[in-house]
C-alpha cells in the first residue's frame, strides 16, 4: 500500500522519479522491482545509457544472457554518442556515464563468454 501513495505522487513524464524507484529497490536487493522501475524509466527516455547498463545488470543477475548483452551493446552505443561526460535527458536530468564507458566492454565480453559457454553445453 506504500509503494502505491508513493507512485501516485511521481511525475510520469520524469524518469528521474523511476531511477529513484530503482535507487530504493536496488538497496533492497529486490531485482524484479528494480527491473520494473528501469523499465518505465526507459519508457519515457530509451537513450539512457545508464538505465540501459543498470537494467543490463539486472537482467544478467535474473539469468537473461542473451537480453542483457542486449542492454550492454545499447548503453555502448548510446554512451558514444555523448559528448562530455554526462548524459542529459530531455527533462535536464543529468546522468554520469563515466562508469559505462569505463565497464561496459567488459560486460559485453564477460556476458558473451557466459552466453557462448551455455551454447556448447547444449
Amino acid at each position: 500500500m506504500k509503494e502505491l501513495k508513493l507512485a501516485a505522487t511521481l511525475d510520469p513524464d520524469d524518469p528521474i522519479d523511476d531511477y529513484g524507484l530503482f535507487a530504493l529497490y536496488q538497496r533492497k536487493g529486490t531485482l524484479r522491482q528494480q527491473r520494473r522501475a528501469l523499465l518505465d524509466a526507459l519508457e519515457i527516455d530509451g537513450r539512457n545509457p545508464v538505465g540501459l547498463f543498470e537494467l543490463g545488470v539486472v537482467l544478467e543477475k535474473e539469468g537473461y544472457p542473451e537480453e542483457s548483452l542486449k542492454e550492454y551493446r545499447e548503453a555502448k552505443l548510446f554512451a558514444m554518442d555523448v559528448k562530455g561526460d554526462e548524459y542529459i535527458d530531455r527533462r535536464g536530468n543529468p546522468f554520469e556515464i563515466g562508469f559505462v564507458r569505463k565497464n561496459v566492454d567488459a560486460y559485453i565480453e564477460r556476458v558473451a563468454k557466459l552466453k557462448d559457454s551455455k551454447e556448447c553445453k547444449k
